[in-house]
C-alpha cells in the first residue's frame, strides 16, 4: 500500500548516489551502445553542417540545454523532435535518419 496515495501503485524514483556537481545523469535506457550511436550521429550532421548547439536550439525556440542534455544523454530524443531538428539543421528527415542508419549495426535488435 502506498503510504502517499493510499492505494497499490508502485512508485519509481530514479536516483544517482554521490553525483559530483556537472556529472551527467545518465539513465540505462539512454545509453545504450546502440542509442549513443546513434546520438551521436546526430551530433556528427550537426557539427558537419556547421552548426553550433547555441544556433540549432536557436532554430528550435528552445534552450541550449535542450540540445546539450541530448547530446549529453540527459534526455532521451523522441521521433517529434528528431524530425524538428532535421529541419532546424535544413536537412529532409530521411536524411537524418539515414545518417543515423550507417552508424548503427546492421544486425541491431530492440
Amino acid at each position: 500500500m502506498c503510504p502517499h496515495h493510499g492505494d497499490s501503485r508502485v512508485h519509481i524514483y530514479l536516483t544517482t548516489p554521490n553525483r559530483q556537481r556537472g556529472a551527467s545523469m545518465q539513465r540505462g535506457w539512454v545509453v545504450s551502445p546502440h542509442y549513443r550511436a546513434a546520438i551521436d550521429a546526430v551530433k556528427a550532421v550537426r557539427i558537419e553542417r556547421g552548426l553550433s548547439q547555441r544556433e540549432l536550439a536557436r532554430r528550435l525556440g528552445k534552450p541550449v540545454s535542450f540540445i546539450n542534455k541530448i547530446e549529453q544523454l540527459e534526455r532521451r530524443l523522441d521521433i517529434q523532435e528528431f524530425i524538428a531538428i532535421a529541419v532546424a539543421m535544413e536537412l529532409p528527415p530521411t536524411d537524418l535518419f539515414t545518417a543515423v542508419l550507417a552508424a548503427l549495426p546492421p544486425d541491431m535488435r530492440l
